[in-house]
């Protein structure tokens, strides 16, 4: 049997797993792609194929003030890019304080806490919903350091960081902090 799958530039990966009964498919897809691909794909059931659709989830990065008003952020979201992740959403605006505060609620008993609340309310920020295969890894890669003296060049903040608490940038640590900070700036979605 012959099985022609249109694919879209939007899958991340595909493997062939092989028994030897079955040849299973798995096609690594973002979010917003799956209920597609798993109608596409429902029809290859009876075949001796078996596909499988693997959900990645999304993942939150804030391109902080300092960044944005040095006219930089535009070479950040290249950044973005050109490593592979996919931007699903991005919003330019800015914080309330209180809305700082709930953000950077678990560093609220931290000494630095109105420094952070203070430098980021003000100002605009952009704010995107990433997805791509191990995306905490590789964006925390990427990122570089929060101290931009102790940054490995070719990260963000060690190219263009200058300060601990101006860092540029921001990436969820967890996936448990990435669905909190999604309901927290994508609450519609």
């Amino acid at each position: 049997m012959i099985l022609y799958l249109y694919l879209a530039s939007a899958v991340f990966e595909i493997r062939y797993l092989t028994s030897r009964e079955r040849t299973y498919i798995i096609v690594v897809v973002p979010a917003r792609y799956r209920e597609l691909y798993v109608r596409s794909f429902a029809r290859c059931r009876a075949s001796r194929y078996r596909i499988r659709i693997r959900y990645v989830p999304p993942y939150v990065a804030i391109i902080k003030p300092d960044i944005i008003l040095a006219g930089k952020s535009g070479k950040i979201i290249d950044l973005i890019e050109q490593n592979g992740f996919e931007i699903l959403r991005l919003q330019k605006g800015q914080l309330s304080k209180e809305m700082s505060e709930v953000f950077y609620d678990e560093h609220k008993e931290k000494p630095f806490f109105n420094e952070l609340v203070d430098f980021i309310a003000p100002a605009p920020i952009i704010i995107m919903a990433l997805q791509k295969e191990n995306a905490i890894a590789d964006w925390r890669k990427l990122m570089g350091a929060t101290d931009p003296a102790a940054s490995a060049p070719g990260t963000i903040r060690g190219d263009l960081g200058v300060e601990i608490t101006e860092n540029l940038i921001h990436g969820s640590d967890s996936s448990l902090s990435a669905e909190r900070e999604l309901s927290l700036f994508f609450e519609n979605d």
